[in-house]
Order: C-alpha cells, then structure tokens, then sequence
C-alpha cells in the first residue's frame, strides 16, 4: 500500500510539477527577454534623443554664425 503511494506521489510529480517547472522557465524566460529588448529600446531611445538635441544645437549654432 505504501509502495502504490510512493508510485501515485511519483506519478503526481511528474506529470504536475514538471509541466509546471517547465512553464514558470519559460515565462520566467520570456519575462527576461522582454525585460531586455524593453532595456535596449529605452537605450536607443535615449541615445537617438541625445544625437537629435546634439544635432539640433549643432545646426542652431551654425544658423546663428
């Protein structure tokens, strides 16, 4: 009787926790990617701003000399 216990524990475990183990990886995985790709576009984003005003004041200076 303990034996078939152990067996359904087992069997709870692997078809339960597994799927489960699997699917919080890859949330957990594509969470991180899209934390990534979000913290390269803020990059760029604040990269091409700062060009744009470097730019802007560059062509400001050239106007008024």
């Amino acid at each position: 009787m303990y034996f078939l216990f152990d067996l359904l524990a087992f069997d709870v475990l692997l078809y339960v926790l597994v799927p489960a183990l699997i699917f919080v990886s890859v949330f957990l995985g594509i969470v991180f990617v899209l934390h990534v790709v979000g913290v390269f576009l803020l990059v760029i984003i604040v990269v091409l701003f700062k060009a744009y005003s470097m730019l802007a004041e560059v062509y400001h200076r050239m106007e008024s000399s």
